[in-house]
């Protein structure tokens, strides 16, 4: 990827599709370019994110960013983050 990015600093995605799964969502983009020579480039491309949720959450629960462990484990299982 690193060489993409110094050669083709004017890249950016088209998202042509994006659709919610029951644990997620997938996405299909193109990834559009200009070369080094100045020829246009296009990719096709998906992305698929799946999330771990756990299997209840109660009414009235404030959300929080939480890892893994944190989800798998509660608070004492949790890692230490700096």
């Amino acid at each position: 990827l690193g060489w993409m990015i110094r050669r083709m600093p004017d890249r950016h995605y088209r998202i042509t599709r994006r659709e919610a799964l029951a644990d997620g969502f997938v996405q299909q983009h193109v990834l559009e370019a200009s070369l080094p020579g100045g020829d246009r480039w296009t990719m096709d491309a998906c992305a698929v994110v799946r999330i771990a949720l756990p299997h209840k959450l109660s009414s009235g629960t404030h959300s929080v960013w939480a890892d893994r462990d944190f989800i798998r484990n509660g608070v004492s299982g949790a890692r230490a983050t700096s």
